[in-house]
């Protein structure tokens, strides 16, 4: 959802504004600004208004269509201003080139009232237009309505719950409201255009990843909506659900949704075209492949998104019946088997009766969708009931979309296998100076399930554990001496395997001088074997020498070159 930070806008009488609004005129339309319908009080028992700006187009016939945009940011910022130097407004405000108006409508913010205050004022704005559409040339029976974001959750509801109330559990929600009054006209929409909405806002953490807001805390927009964390009501959220409102009687629905969305995840317009196919309606559903929530703007202020929209706007308001539809075709190397379960999906049959296919877009049903292939494979790996869509464009922008349900069953059973696992850190025979201070690193193969932990222990004795790749522990205070370690894995079926046992060394780190005395009469060589002062947790003995020789009765003694090492000598004749 949009957060461009705008404050709500303080708005006038509506009767004075009929007479007095300003109005700014441009290429293809006149604008009547801040014409208000409706008011109420706010915390401070002080009247606020909400207003809305008119687009008329010039040189149309009238009456004219009217397509009402709803503005997104997360219920808590935006504004339903347009802007022709703003390119995220030129797609509302193209649609009146094509004959349309366009009104751009206010609503309450969540920071100045709760859910469900949204929707009233949204349907009391539809009830002012249709009040005053002779006044603007409006057609009262042919309104549509098309938002973004949490403006496209508004408008889903809009197109979906006409009822006055809904219940929900023990819970009533006032869903009408009176905000202007004229509750003797229709607040209905004859179309729905949605831009990534919400439609189930307790499940839009399903496919929760790191770059998503997390939807289910008290600071969240869902949250901040309601007035309470949605968890702890959701009873209350549940009346803020499109789904719950989904029937065979609504308008016709062309859903919009970027796969890369970060905001709303995918799968939230995923689950409601299932859900609009699932009774019959007249339903679009067109995977915008890479674009995220409204981002990067090319993505969706471009000709084949803009002139889609405008193109089902002609079909369901203007009934222009022109070109014919495309055909959307679909077939699929399977649609059951268990997981992960590959499938092949192919479109090649899809065509336009009077045009060729331009686009092919894919959704997977399991917040996935594909790019512009008329044939494509994808695998499944979680068990589940998927909806897969097809969506075809013709070269002249029309869109047909077309479901196929695809059935995950759980994995085939296989023998459970223990996992592997070796120590990698200390190797075989690796010193560190007392008080040791080792880090233990364990290489883990799983079998087929997943790693729940690996205990570490160093001479028998269990030291610690470690719940997540790379599995490691960190083990001071080792005496001097020779020591052993080993790791066990365990997985989430109880299996387990231990690592094999490992010694190493600590030696001490106080040097001992070394002497060495040689007798005889003929000449020795010794050689003095030392370990390097510890830089690492651990590292392995030094293969440098000192080669020294002596007569008879030589002594010799370490030096201070030595320190912080512990140092051994062997002897060998020479001579």
């Amino acid at each position: 959802m949009k957060t461009i930070l705008n404050p709500l806008r303080l708005l006038v009488c509506a009767a004075l504004l009929v007479a007095v609004a300003p109005i700014a005129r441009a290429q293809n339309y006149t604008t009547v600004s801040n014409l208000v319908f409706g008011t109420y009080l706010d915390t401070n028992n002080v009247t606020q208004q909400l207003k809305l700006d008119l687009y008329l187009p010039t040189n149309a016939p009238t009456p004219l269509p009217l397509v009402i945009y709803i503005f997104g940011g997360a219920w808590m910022t935006g504004s339903r201003t347009l802007n022709l130097q703003a390119p995220g407004s030129l797609p509302f405000l193209g649609i009146c080139s094509r004959g349309y108006a366009l009104a751009a409508i206010d609503y309450r913010l969540s920071g100045v009232a709760k859910w469900p205050v949204q929707i009233q004022d949204v349907r009391g704005a539809v009830r002012w237009l249709r009040a005053n559409a002779a006044t603007y040339n409006l057609d009262p029976t042919k309104f549509g309505a098309w938002g973004d974001s949490s403006g496209a959750h508004l408008a889903e509801l809009l197109g979906l719950c006409n009822a006055p109330s809904f219940t929900v559990g023990n819970i009533t929600v006032n869903m009408q409201g009176n905000i202007g009054g004229n509750l003797n006209y229709s607040d209905s929409v004859q179309a729905v255009c949605d831009w990534f909405g919400p439609s189930d806002l307790l499940l839009m953490n399903t496919y929760f990843t790191a770059n998503l807001t997390n939807d289910d805390i008290a600071t969240s927009p869902q949250s901040l909506l309601i007035g309470a964390p949605i968890q702890t009501v959701p009873e209350v959220i549940s009346t803020a659900h499109p789904l719950i409102y989904v029937h065979s009687n609504g308008p016709p629905f062309l859903i919009i949704h970027g796969t890369a969305d970060g905001t709303v995840t995918f799968n939230q317009s995923e689950l409601f075209n299932a859900a609009l196919t699932g009774i019959g309606a007249d339903v679009t559903f067109l995977p915008n492949f890479g674009a995220d929530h409204g981002s990067p703007v090319g993505s969706w202020n471009n000709a084949n998104v803009t002139n889609a929209v405008y193109r089902f706007f002609d079909r369901t308001l203007k009934n222009t019946t022109t070109n014919a539809l495309p055909v959307a075709v679909m077939i699929s190397s399977g649609t059951n088997g268990n997981a992960p379960l590959t499938v092949t999906f192919n479109a090649t049959n899809s065509f336009d009766p009077d045009g060729s296919i331009s686009l092919y877009a894919w959704s997977f049903g399991d917040d996935s969708g594909g790019g512009n292939f008329s044939t494509i494979t994808h695998t499944y790996t979680n068990a589940g009931i998927y909806t897969a869509t097809l969506c075809v464009m013709d070269n002249a922008f029309g869109l047909r979309s077309v479901t196929r349900t695809i059935i995950v069953n759980q994995p085939l059973h296989q023998p459970n296998t223990a996992p592997q696992i070796a120590l990698v850190s200390p190797t075989t025979n690796s010193v560190d100076l007392a008080p040791g201070a080792i880090y233990l690193q364990a290489s883990v193969t799983p079998g087929n399930s997943a790693i729940t932990n690996v205990m570490f222990a160093v001479d028998g004795v269990i030291l610690g554990q470690d719940f997540n790749a790379p599995y490691g522990l960190a083990v001071g205070n080792l005496s001097a001496g020779h020591h052993t370690a080993q790791a066990r894995a365990t997985d989430t079926n109880g299996l387990g395997n231990n690592s094999a046992l490992v010694g190493f060394e600590v030696f001490t780190n106080q040097f001992t001088p070394l002497v060495v005395t040689v007798s005889g009469t003929n000449f020795f060589a010794v050689q003095f074997n030392r370990v390097p002062a510890a830089t690492n947790l651990t590292h392995t003995v030094d293969t440098s020498t000192d080669l020294v020789n002596w007569n008879s009765g030589s002594i010799y003694s370490s030096v201070g070159d030595t320190t912080n090492s512990a140092v051994t000598a062997q002897f060998s004749r020479t001579g």
